[in-house]
Parts: C-alpha cells; structure tokens; sequence
C-alpha cells in the first residue's frame, strides 16, 4: 500500500513510514546474502509525486509499470539524482523525444521540486511557461533504503529545499544524508527551517553523515555499498536508458575500458613542450637580438672606419691646393720666361715699326707739298667736303634704318618723299592719341588682373594647408580649430583624442547620405563643440581661461560615467540617421543627440509646415511652432565646410577637388595677367616708338640729297685730276703711301696690343706664382700623400701642363668631393641604419634595452648587451633548449609511444575478461558471445601514428645528444606532431579523439560461438540486426560490463546489485528478454525496471514485485504495489 501526503513548507506534518515497508533482520528471500540490495523507495514533492509516496521493491527483483506519462520516469529520476554526479546526471533519459538537453524546458532538479506538470502559452507575449504544483517554499525528500539480506541497512536521503520565487537549479539547496537506520520523512523535516540543519541531523541520530557536496557523499556511499568509482555509476546510470544502447563500441570503450594513459602522457608532454617551446622561443629570440645587434655592430664598424676616411678625405681635400701649387710654381717659372722672351721679340719689332712708319709719313708730306705746288690745293679742299658728307651720308641712313625699323612697329609704311613724310607724321600724331587713351584705362585692368592672382595664390595655399593637415589627422575640423585642441591636450598633459570634437564621434549612417548637409546645419555648434571628460574638466578650463585663443571655442564638461540608455527615437528624426562613435563618450552623447536632434525630416515643404519640430534637406530647421531658422552665410552644400564623421577621406576627396580646381583657377588667372601685361608692353612699345618717329625731322633721315652731292663732288675732282698727268701721278704715290702707312699703323698698333697682352700675362704669371710660394710655405705634404695626389692626378690627365692644371685641380677635387660625398651619404646610411637597429631592439626588447636612448651616444651599450648576448645569455639558453630537449621531451614522446604501442594488449587482456564472464550465460541455446577486437585504420589515426614512428626512430638512430643542431631540427619536426596531439586535446572532432584515445584504435565486434567455440555468427554494432536483437546484445554485453565494473572476476556476485533500467526492453520479443534477464541474474544483479506493460510474462520469472504507476487530472501521481504471484521457475 502507498500512503500519500503533502510535505511542502506550508502543508500539514509527514506520517511514518509505512511498517509494511521496513525490512526485517533477516530475508529469506534474499538470492544472495551480503550483497547490497534495494527494498525500499520513498519520495516527497517530487514532480508530480505531490506528498509523501512509500514504495517497497521485492530483493528479487521490480516491475514498475504504468501507462505513458504516469510519472515511471519521473520516480526512477528519484533514485538517480541520488546515486548520480550532476555533472552526468540527465533526467528522463530513456525518453526518445526529450528533445536537446539545453532545452529551455527540460527537466531539472528544481523543476521536479517545483512540479512542473504542463506547459502555458501566453497568448499576449508568445511565451510558454511552466504550470507547477508547488510554488511556495517547498522541501523535496528522496529516499533509497539498502539491505544486505542479514540485517544490515544503508539508507540514502536528499533533502531539497527551494524558497518561493525561486526556480533556477542554482537556487536548491540541497543535503545528501546517509544513515545505517531507517529514517522517515518526519524524521528528516524537522530539521529544515530556512535552512537545512545537516550538523543538527547528524546529532539526534549518531552515524548519520552529511554532506552538502556530492564528491564527499559518493566517497561515503560508494564504500557502504561496494561500488568501486565514479565509471560504475555512469555505467548504472547508462543501463537506465538501456533502449538507447545499440553500439557495443561505446559500451566497451566509455564503461568498461579505464581512460587509458596516452592522455595524461599527452597532458605531460605538451606541457613540456610548451616549456620547451618557451625556452626555444626565448632561444629564437636571443638569436634575432644578437643578429639585430650583430648588424648594429657591423654598422658601427663601418660607420667608424668610414669617419676614419672620411677624416683622411678631408685632409686631401686640402692637400690637393698644395700639391697643385707645387707643380704650378715650375709650371709659371717656365711660363715666366717664356713671356719675357715673347716681349723682348716684341719690343724689337715695334722699333722697326715705329721707325718704318716715321720714314713713310716723311715721304708722304714731301709728295703732298710737290701737288700743292703742281696746283691741286682745291682738290684737296674738295676731297675733305667729300669726307665729311660721306659720314653725313652714313648718319642719315643710320637713322633712316631707325626710322623704318619704329615704322614697322607701328605697322606703317616708310615714305618715300617728304610730302609723304609729312602725311606720315599726322598719322603718328593721331595714334599716340588713340594709344595714350588706352593706356590710362588698361591700368585699371592690369591692377584687377594682379589682385585675382594674389587672391587665388592665397586660396590655394589655404586648400594645400588644409589639405596637409587632413592627411596627417582624421579629424574633419580646420586645421586651426585641432590645432588649437591639440595645444589645449599639450598643455593639460594628454592625448588629443582625450579631447574629441563631437563631430570626430558623430558621422551620418550609410544609405542616409542625403541627410549629411541637413544634419551639418543642425549640429553645427554642438558638433564644433570639445567634450572634455569630467575626471580633466578643472584642468582644461584653468588652460583655456590663461591661454589667449584668438578664436572661438565651445566646449562641454561630460559625465563619461553615465550609463542610463538614451531615450528612444523616431526612426524618421535626424537623429536616427546618426551614428555615434563606441567610446567614454558614447553614451553621454547618444543622449545629446537623441534629446537634440529630434527633427522629424520632412520629405516636402508642406510636410515641414504641419510639423512642430522638422528639418528639410535644404537645412531650413523648425525649432518649435514658431521659431525657424535657416543659416545662409556659407553654401549648406559646400563639403569643404562639413565636419561630421569618423575619419576625413571624403572632405581629402573634396579638398583634392578643391586644389586641382583652384591650381586651374590661379593658372589661367596668371596667363590673364601676362596677357595683360603683355599688351601693356606692346602698347608701351608702340608708344614709344610713335615718340621717336614724331621726333625725326626729313632732314634727319634724307641720305638722297647728301648721296648727290658726293658723286657732284667727286665728278669735280676726277676731272681736276684728269686734266694734269703730274697730279694725277702724285694722287697715285699719295694713296700708295697712305696705304702703307695705314698697314703699318695697324701692324704697329697689333705690335703694340700684343705686348700689352704679354705684359697682363706676365703680372698675372707673377701674381699666381707669388700665391703658389706662399702655398707651399705654409705646408708641406709627406711623401705617401703625394704619391696618393700624383695617382689622383695621373688618372685624370698624365702630364701636368699650365694651360690645364686649374681644370685637373678642380677635376681632382670634384672627384674627391664625390668620394667624400658618397662616403657622407653612407656614414649617414650607417648612422641611421644603427639608430634603426636600436629603435627596433628598444621596440620589441624594452626590458631589455631599458632607459639606453637609440641615439649615437648609446651604441656602446648596446654594444655591450650584445657581449652579454653572444657570452652569457645565448649560451644559456642553448645549454638549456638541449638539456630540456634531450630530457623531458624526448622521454615524453618515447614513453607516449610505448603507451599506444601496449595499450592494445591491455585492451585485449580487459575483454578477455569480459568474455570469461560472457562465457557463463548461454546467449541463444548452446551458444555463448563472445567480444572480439580489430584495428582501426583511419588516415588521420595512422599519420600520427607514422609521425610518433619516425620520432621515436630518428631518436634511435640518430645521438640527439651530442649533436645540438640536429636537437634544434628535431624539435621543429616535433613540432607537427605536438600540433596534432593539442589538436587531439582540444578539439572536439571525433578524428581529433581518435588519435589519443587507444581505446578507439580498436572496434569491437560481437560473436556467437558453441561450446567448442566455433564462431556461428558475428554481429556488428549497427549492422542488419533486428531492434530486439541489438537491444539484446547490447544488454548482454552491457550485464557483462558492470558485473566487470562492480565485481572484477574475482568475487561470485558484485556487492552492489541494483540495476534500474526505464523503458525496459521496449523491441524485444519474449526470448530476448528472458535471455536478457537471464544474464541479469547470472551475474547477481537485482533489476528494477519500467516499461508500458509489455511481456510481463518474459520478466514474472525474474521479479519478486510489481508496482502501477498513475496519474489523476493529468498532473497528481501515485504508485500502488499489486498483488504478484510468482511463477514456478
């Protein structure tokens, strides 16, 4: 009989246990005497189990049945969430459409506390939610009681206590209670109030132990009722859901096989490794520190020896003046006398000139006194008029070439007689005026031309600062709005980004483009505005307040620890149309923004009008019904003026524009303004040549009339002479003479020019001579010097001559001065290259280089952390790798090696076992099963098992001892296959389990053999076997494993022999399951099992009581025990 009461802290007082259930001293009935058995069951406010339910089970064996969603399962949870480790504990496990176990809805310790029984929707929120029975504080009780069939009992108690508003599993408390005398519910509840009192407990009723955690409980009972560990409890909470059992592999690999070793080897070697790899990286990284420094020191090195040279270079720079004034001096000495002869030849030579020319000018009076006589002093007379007219006659056309020549500047013709001069000089007259008129207006243009280049050149520098500043910042601000943050940041002693613009935080969403010039009109003071955090307000506003800014400035002192969400907002306002930048100040400013920018923006201008807060595109904003405002002293479209958003790309874009534009712009207004000066030139030009014509007489240029008057003249004289053959004579010897004398005039005056020449050439010789002596006095060169200048010299001309020794000299010293300057480039190459080398050292070492500057005065320490590097440090570490390497790893690999080599053998030795067992228990009539082994050949499983191979035998044949490269290369080939272990230790893939996991190197296999042992037929797990087939194989191997699990093969029956199995052979036929049971009790197990009730027949042999599970308006249920008539077996 099954009594039932209400034990939730509200309800009335627990009755006893029922007398009928308590055991006696001793059992008749007991199959085996010692062995721990369960005889009885008690339940309060479980599930549906509202109260208090009693539940006596027959030694025997129990049938517990019911029809679907009576509570079966629910009482079988009961007893495992007592022997089960919550951490594996799965509730209603055998049911098939549990469903996933993360499950909202699943089921849970504080659930069957609380009595969850159906399921709520919501109609208003489409939510489910759980209907329970017991919503106030509630206390759980579970009780097992244990016999031994001599008198001895365990009894194992829960008590789960959970307050009113509380459902989560975390919110249960819960004590584990094991007793060696029956104790009822009433017993245990009166020592629960608020709490549960476990110290309390464990004084009314000495041997009572209590446990608030399961570890410790297990221990304890686990002891009690000889069960050796953790896996037999999995195993007896796995049997429970025995209908999902199909795969022998899984039965034998996780319950049978202990975890093999491989694992923790695997743990202990990549943890070595890991060190290993530490001092490896630490190895790799002494290394890269002496190559860095190594080329420091090579860069020193040359950098010394190329300031050594460049210091010698220096000195022949100088050395080449002295050695050129050496040579100079014998060249000028030679060059000195040279002259000195050449003036004395010509000295010579103007004397006989001189005197020929004396000689000739006597001669030439004596002839022209004979023709005055002979009476040709009028011809005379007529020859000096043709003389001077002569040179009238050149000036005039002189002139008249000037004149045609400012003619053809004007475009005029030159005239042709005087009348038509002085028509010409009415036409000058009238185009000065016209000219003269146009220059006083074109002044006018030229200034307006200069004033649009100055313009423009000024825009343009202004659009190539900008543009400057925006390259080198994100900000969208003018330059001069951040550098003014940026002198305020300097000041206070921080970032600039600690003092944003508002418009660096806000940008307009994508897709919402066209909104961009209505929200730079609405933000424009909020966005020009710095937000200063509230921790460095003081600090900014004492530096703003002494700085004199000579600018405007707005900013705002923010609360960066504000955390309140903002305010929701239209998705049609402006300010749904903003992002604002993740950050300190996000927050604070999505507040801003949501309280700031709540324009609705209207798509037309009727819209706008209805509207009591708007913005249009075109940046016209409605404050409120009455206020507007539209901001017309800039183009709301001008991008160059826009400076919301997180980075400036698109304002570069448009100042790149802007540049190229105004580059155009200032290029065609300068080709304007050489237009403009151009014409004025050309006007200026046309001026000035119309002033000189009006300035020539026709006198001035009249040639015609003095021609005529020559050639008159010259007829007078011909016919002079014509008429007197003495005269005409004496005119011949005249102009012979005349003729010579002009010769030796001119040969005189080149006499006389040339020893001028030489007379220059002689001060210059001495003057260049008197510098090379001084030269040389003041230095003198050593003997390798001048060996090193003469081959300087010879390549470059070999043979010193004075015409081009100036030009070798200088040629000697360009080619010095490359040398020189090619060695100062690379001296500073190597400056830098070292100041390089100490940066990145600092950069990636700065422990190491500590406080050393990577400047020139630090090279030494560096220097000196290299020594350390390459005499300490490096060898250090090496000696290290080895020893690590040559120790722990190599050892650790061996020994892993050697685990999955062995492991099989063990592996078999363990089913061998289970086969001696298997062999007790007929499988079908005459034939036993028996469990075989093969290996499994997966690609990934068998390349690490060629990786650990060939490290183990590159091991063997190669002494890694003694040959420390060849350790170094080891380690970076082990490397793949330490990949591949901490892949197997992490993922959790099956071929990443595979390959540690020995126990699935191998694949078990099922085989019927007779008595002889001849193998009748084999079944693989999963194979064309029927449900009840493979439940049955599956249960025999499974009845094997734990009787393996809780007995060994050493003792008769195992001390512990509850079996709890829900959903009980549900495909089986009745053979099956008497087979089944069979094994059952062959291996001394006492099996409590549920099912709907089919083939109770097959199971009558093997039960000593039944039990009927029901359930009353869908949500109380109960257990009644009924009458069982036991079969003859």
């Amino acid at each position: 009989m099954t009594t039932t009461t209400d034990t939730s802290q509200d309800g009335p007082a627990l009755p006893g246990l029922a007398a009928d259930v308590a055991p006696t001293v001793t059992d008749p009935d007991h199959p085996h005497p010692g062995q721990w058995r369960l005889v009885a069951v008690q339940i309060s406010n479980w599930g549906t189990f509202h109260g208090t339910h009693d539940l006596a089970i027959s030694s025997k064996g129990f049938f517990l049945t019911g029809g679907p969603g009576t509570g079966k399962s629910t009482l079988l949870d009961a007893i495992s969430a007592l022997l089960t480790p919550p951490r594996t504990l799965q509730f209603n496990a055998a049911a098939s459409d549990a469903g996933p176990q993360r499950s909202k809805y699943r089921r849970t310790v504080a659930s069957y506390v609380r009595g969850a029984w159906a399921m709520h929707y919501d109609q208003a929120t489409g939510e489910f939610s759980q209907e329970v029975l017991r919503e106030k504080t509630t206390l759980s009780v579970l009780t097992l009681r244990y016999s031994d069939g001599q008198g001895g009992t365990v009894q194992l108690s829960r008590l789960l206590l959970l307050h009113a508003g509380h459902s989560a599993d975390s919110d249960v408390k819960s004590l584990y209670v094991i007793a060696r005398t029956p104790l009822d519910v009433t017993d245990l509840r009166q020592f629960v109030s608020s709490q549960i009192e476990g110290k309390a407990l464990e004084a009314a009723h000495p041997g009572t132990q209590t446990f608030r955690q399961f570890r410790e409980y297990r221990a304890a009972f686990c002891q009690l009722l000889g069960i050796p560990d953790e896996k037999a409890l999995g195993l007896l909470h796995k049997i429970q859901s025995a209908k999902e059992l199909g795969d022998v592999n899984a039965l034998l690999r996780d319950y049978m096989l202990d975890a093999p070793r491989t694992f923790d080897l695997a743990d202990q070697a990549l943890a070595n490794f890991q060190n290993l790899s530490e001092v490896y990286e630490a190895l790799v990284t002494a290394r890269e520190q002496r190559e860095l420094l190594r080329g420091l020191r090579g860069s020193h090195e040359d950098w010394a020896a190329m300031r050594e040279r460049g210091g010698a270079l220096v000195d022949r720079r100088a050395d080449i003046d002295v050695f050129a004034a050496q040579h100079l001096v014998r060249l000028l000495g030679d060059e000195s006398e040279r002259i000195q002869l050449e003036r004395d030849r010509m000295a010579a030579q103007q004397r006989r000139l001189g005197q020929d020319v004396s000689e000739a000018r006597a001669d030439l009076a004596q002839l022209k006194e004979q023709r005055r006589r002979a009476g040709g002093g009028e011809i005379d007379d007529w020859k000096q008029q043709i003389a001077g007219l002569e040179v009238e006659r050149e000036r005039r056309r002189e002139r008249g070439t000037e004149f045609a020549a400012q003619l053809a500047t004007v475009d005029l013709r030159t005239p042709a007689g005087e009348d038509m001069f002085l028509a010409l000089q009415r036409e000058v007259a009238s185009l000065r005026e016209q000219l003269e008129a146009e220059e006083k207006g074109a002044d006018t243009d030229r200034w307006e031309a200069e004033a649009r280049v100055r313009e423009l050149g000024a825009e343009l520098a202004r659009t190539r600062e900008e543009l400057a500043s925006l390259t080198t910042r994100a900000s969208n601000l003018h330059s001069e709005d951040v550098a003014l943050r940026d002198h305020i940041a300097a000041e206070v002693g921080i970032a600039p980004t600690e003092l944003p613009f508002a418009a660096e935080l806000l940008q307009v969403r994508t897709g919402e483009e066209e909104w961009t010039a209505a929200a730079e009109q609405a933000l424009r003071g909020l966005a020009r505005s710095i937000l200063v955090p509230d921790r460095i307000y003081r600090q900014v506003a004492q530096v703003i307040d002494r700085t004199k800014l000579r600018r405007r400035i707005s900013y705002n002192r923010v609360n960066t620890d504000l955390r309140r969400p903002a305010k929701n907002v239209d998705d049609r306002s402006l300010a749904a149309k903003l992002d604002v930048k993740d950050g300190e100040f996000h927050v604070w400013l999505s507040h801003e923004i949501a309280a700031r920018m709540d324009y609705t923006c209207a798509e037309s201008l009727e819209e706008f009008t209805r509207l009591n807060r708007a913005v249009l595109r075109s940046g016209q904003i409605k404050h409120s019904a009455t206020r507007h405002e539209k901001n017309a002293d800039r183009q709301i479209n001008d991008r160059s003026q826009w400076v919301l958003g997180f980075d400036n790309r698109a304002k570069r874009a448009v100042f790149e524009a802007e540049r190229t534009r105004a580059e155009q712009a200032l290029f065609e207004a300068q080709a304007r303004r050489k237009d403009v000066e151009t014409e004025r030139e050309r006007r200026r030009e046309r001026l000035y040549a119309l002033q000189m014509i009006s300035a020539v007489e026709w006198d001035d240029i009249d040639a015609a009339s003095v021609a005529r008057r020559v050639a008159n003249l010259r007829d007078m004289v011909r016919a002079a002479e014509d008429g007197s053959a003495a005269l005409a004579e004496l005119a011949r010897q005249i102009e012979e003479v005349e003729t010579s004398i002009a010769e030796s005039d001119e040969e005189l005056l080149e006499v006389v020019r040339s020893a001028g020449r030489l007379g220059e050439q002689a001060e210059r010789a001495e003057e260049r001579l008197a510098e090379a002596r001084e030269r040389i006095a003041e230095s003198t060169l050593d003997p390798e010097v001048e060996e090193e200048l003469a081959a300087r010299f010879a390549a470059i001309a070999p043979t010193l001559v004075l015409s081009t020794i100036d030009q070798v000299t200088k040629d000697a010293s360009a080619t010095l001065d490359a040398e020189l300057m090619d060695l100062t480039r690379r001296t500073s190459r190597a400056e830098e290259d070292m100041r390089t080398a100490m940066r990145e050292f600092s950069r990636r070492w700065p422990a190491q280089a500590g406080d050393t500057a990577p400047t020139l005065e630090g090279v030494e320490d560096y220097l000196a952390i290299l020594a350390r590097i390459e005499e300490e440090k490096l060898p250090e570490v090496e000696d290290r790798f080895f020893e690590f390497f040559t120790g722990n790893t190599l050892g650790d690999v061996q020994a892993l090696a050697t685990a999955i080599a062995r492991e099989p053998a063990e592996i078999r030795k363990r089913l061998q076992r289970i086969n001696s067992l298997l062999a007790q228990v007929e499988f079908h009539s005459g034939r036993f099963l028996q469990l075989s082994m093969r290996p499994v050949h997966l690609t990934a499983l068998d390349d690490f098992k060629r990786a650990l191979e060939e490290a183990v035998a590159d091991t063997a044949l190669n002494d890694i001892s003694r040959d420390r490269e060849l350790a170094e290369e080891r380690f970076l080939s082990l490397r793949h296959l330490m990949d591949m272990i901490g892949a197997a230790r992490t993922r959790d893939d099956q071929v990443s389990r595979v390959i540690l996991d020995v126990r699935r190197h191998v694949h078990f296999h099922a085989e019927e053999v007779d008595a002889e042992g001849t193998v009748v037929h084999a079944h693989e797990s999963g194979g064309p076997l029927s449900g009840g087939q493979n439940e049955r194989l599956a249960t025999f191997c499974l009845a094997a494993a734990l009787r393996y699990q809780l007995a060994g093969t050493g003792q008769e029956v195992p001390r512990y022999a509850p079996i709890i199995i829900d959903e009980a052979f549900s495909k089986g036929a009745g053979k099956f399951i008497t087979a089944a049971m069979e094994s059952f009790r062959h291996f001394g197990f006492q099996v409590v099992l549920a099912n709907p009730g089919k083939n109770p027949q097959a199971l009558a042999p093997f039960i000593g009581g039944v039990g009927v599970v029901s359930i009353r308006q869908d949500r109380y249920s109960s257990v009644s025990p009924v009458e069982f008539v036991r079969t003859e077996e």
